[in-house]
């Protein structure tokens, strides 16, 4: 036993360090997995009809519940082409109202209130039984509560990116 310890048996010791950085890198690879939790975003995007490619601006005044990510309250006017909304984590379900302003085709000012329902999965799995879970959320459908304005409203992305363009929820306001 003592041989098998000593400063002339290299082999064993590189068998150890190797087995020590092995593990540690496995820890670290956990810890990365485990905070990669970010949070669940949708982002709402506004266009003035249905045909346009191009987002337009408009004047929210009102949001609820509160947005995610964007500077000042639920009733706090801004100015944005969209609205990024956090999703709850522990429903499947979220009720959201925009309401607001914009300017038409012709230069008038009209106002809007929508209020959308989203509707998503969240699928759970192990990663690795020494680094807990991962969670895939899917987006799966999106409604308006006013059935007039079913066709206003398009689901565009079933992913939680909100750094694309077209967001993951389309409104169209007239």
């Amino acid at each position: 036993m003592k041989r098998l310890f000593s400063k002339s048996n290299k082999y064993l010791q590189a068998m150890g360090w190797c087995i020590l950085a092995v593990t540690l890198v496995q820890c670290q690879n956990c810890q990365d997995i485990k905070n990669n939790n970010t949070g669940a975003y949708i982002k709402v995007v506004f266009f003035l009809n249905s045909t346009d490619t191009t987002v337009d601006t408009v004047q929210i005044t009102q949001r609820n519940p509160g947005a995610a990510l964007t500077s000042g309250g639920e009733g706090d006017a801004i100015e944005s082409a969209s609205v990024i909304f956090a999703l709850p984590s522990d429903k499947l379900s979220q009720t959201y109202t925009i309401a607001g302003t914009f300017t038409d085709e012709i230069n008038q000012t009209q106002s809007f209130n929508r209020t959308i329902t989203v509707d998503f999965n969240r699928k759970i799995s192990v990663i690795r039984p020494d680094c807990g879970v991962s969670e895939d959320i899917t987006i799966t459908k999106v409604t308006d509560a006013n059935a007039d304005n079913e066709k206003l409203v398009a689901l565009s992305g079933t992913g939680i990116d909100t750094t694309q363009t077209e967001g993951n929820v389309k409104i169209f306001l007239k």
